[in-house]
């Protein structure tokens, strides 16, 4: 009797031999689950039953990014994919954003390559600089101090290059320091011609009947 054609398998493919048997082949990407491999056509005219089921391959475990994640949605199997997006703070620099399990099993291996975000130099202060003795990418820091002849007023004296590639925004200000009123002459009296605070200057003038002796 005549079987006609081997039955379709699960993920897998027959092939009808000529001599009353078929052969069956996982799909591309797929291999044997259970069943069998070869069957017969059988004295009834029907094909045996138990047909190749075979399974997607299994990539395993995802390939560890440089600064980057990856995650895989639809699981590790033949044909998902996996997507990686860069850590925190991190731009990419190379590779691929989506790679794909292959039918070999195995992951496409150019994963994204991600850097640190320059936040570029530090911002001018006020009456204040700043160094940043790290480097300028995220999460170096930049120390600021105030001018010669300066003191603090408000902001930081550390800001950080945040996740975002900007620096924070909260910069040291400094003010000028204030020498007070001029010290006394000695029979003489000072004025402060523009102010007390640094860089000013006082002049003296000889009392009232008095002369210059140093």
């Amino acid at each position: 009797k005549d079987c006609g054609l081997p039955p379709p398998g699960i993920t897998s493919t027959g092939f009808a031999n000529g001599d009353n048997t078929a052969t069956y082949t996982c799909d591309e990407g797929h291999i044997p689950l259970s069943g069998k491999a070869e069957i017969s056509c059988l004295a009834s005219g029907l094909w045996e039953t138990d047909i190749l089921i075979c399974q997607p391959k299994d990539c395993g475990p995802l390939p560890l990014g440089t600064l980057s994640t990856g995650f895989a949605k639809g699981g590790t199997k033949f044909p998902n994919t996996a997507t990686y997006t860069c850590d925190e703070g991190h731009t990419p620099l190379s590779g691929n954003t989506e790679i794909f399990c292959l039918a070999s099993g195995q992951w496409l291996t150019n994963v994204l390559i991600c850097q640190p975000k320059d936040c570029g130099l530090p911002p001018p202060g006020i009456l204040s600089t700043g160094f940043a003795k790290g480097g300028t990418t995220f999460p170096n820091t930049a120390s600021y101090t105030c001018y010669v002849g300066h003191t603090p007023f408000s902001g930081k004296a550390e800001i950080s290059c945040l996740a975002s590639g900007l620096w924070e925004i909260d910069i040291l200000i400094c003010k000028p320091k204030d020498c007070g009123l001029p010290p006394p002459g000695v029979l003489s009296t000072g004025f402060a011609n523009g102010g007390t605070t640094f860089p000013y200057t006082a002049t003296y003038a000889c009392d009232e009947g008095h002369t210059p002796l140093s």
